[in-house]
């Protein structure tokens, strides 16, 4: 797929069209087969790649047998075999947002609206449900233009977005006092006397809480590991957990970083930004006598993906 898309990227464009109104069409009680109409590229390539043809390929493959038949250039896949393909997206988007429902279970939510392109499939539809009976599912119109058109609205008049809500617990790593009931021994270590504890999520914003635009939130003081240093590395990660306690936990992510210069001693207080188009930080400095004056050479940058 890889050397069709770079090889032939007009063949590659009309295969996945092709899919994604099919992906859209697909019913949970559909029968028979679905034919799907391969480019030529497509099976010369397979063909120059692995020496074979690809319907002689299918031939041997036992699970295939009776379930997907390839003529000429139509590959044609019996109903279930086809609605398997989209079983595990819509379980896994469906399980994800049953857990997200489960921890902001106290707003009281009563509708889903389902956007983008997969929103109008009806497999999805149907699971979406079964798996939450009591609320109401919202499928609108043209629901793949949803989010595009919701952007351009928003670049016309930003005052229409009143509130967002948080979809991550957002916090940085830092080190915070070793507590032996509640941290595990392999985070405890030892700096000038203090006994610490490694790698802590230190949290600013929580899964589900509301922001109005250009909130500051989360506002806490950071130190730089060594006294003497003269700059602050501050990482921010996100943890789909309300009360992560490690940044290491399964599911948290660093998503950026920044480095604050700061007077040796001094404090650097942060808050977190919301309610934008993208997260920002607000970084101050405190000095000993408690004077707080904002860095202008603070920036965050967000990693590539």
């Amino acid at each position: 797929m890889e050397v069709v898309k770079r090889k032939h990227s007009d063949d590659y464009s009309e295969l996945m069209q092709s899919f994604e109104i099919k992906k859209r069409n697909t019913k949970p009680d559909m029968t028979g087969t679905e034919t799907v109409t391969l480019p030529m590229s497509f099976l010369t390539t397979f063909k120059e790649i692995n020496r074979r043809e690809l319907k002689d390929v299918l031939g041997e493959k036992e699970e295939y047998a009776d379930k997907i038949t390839l003529s000429n250039e139509k590959l044609r896949i019996d109903a279930e075999t086809w609605k398997y393909l989209f079983s595990r997206t819509v379980n896994n988007i469906c399980g994800v947002a049953r857990e997200y429902m489960d921890q902001i279970n106290d707003a009281n939510v009563k509708k889903i609206l389902l956007v983008g392109g997969f929103a109008e499939s009806p497999m999805l539809q149907r699971k979406m449900q079964e798996t939450f009976p009591d609320h109401r599912i919202i499928i609108p119109e043209e629901s793949g233009l949803c989010v595009l058109k919701g952007a351009v609205l928003y670049g016309h008049n930003p005052a229409m977005i009143t509130s967002r809500v948080s979809k991550h617990t957002y916090g940085i790593k830092t080190f915070r006092h070793f507590e032996p009931a509640l941290d595990r021994p392999e985070k405890r270590v030892v700096r000038e006397d203090m006994v610490l504890c490694k790698d802590f999520f230190s949290i600013h914003a929580r899964v589900g809480q509301e922001f109005q635009p250009g909130d500051m939130v989360g506002e806490h003081e950071y130190v730089a590991y060594s006294a003497e240093a003269q700059t602050l590395q501050v990482d921010v990660y996100t943890s789909p957990k309300k009360y992560p306690r490690y940044v290491d936990e399964e599911g948290c992510e660093k998503i950026g970083e920044m480095r604050v210069k700061q007077q040796p001693g001094s404090k650097v207080r942060l808050q977190f930004v919301f309610g934008k188009t993208e997260l920002t930080l607000n970084a101050t400095a405190v000095d000993e006598q408690g004077t707080a004056m904002p860095l202008q050479d603070a920036h965050f940058e967000f990693l590539e993906k």
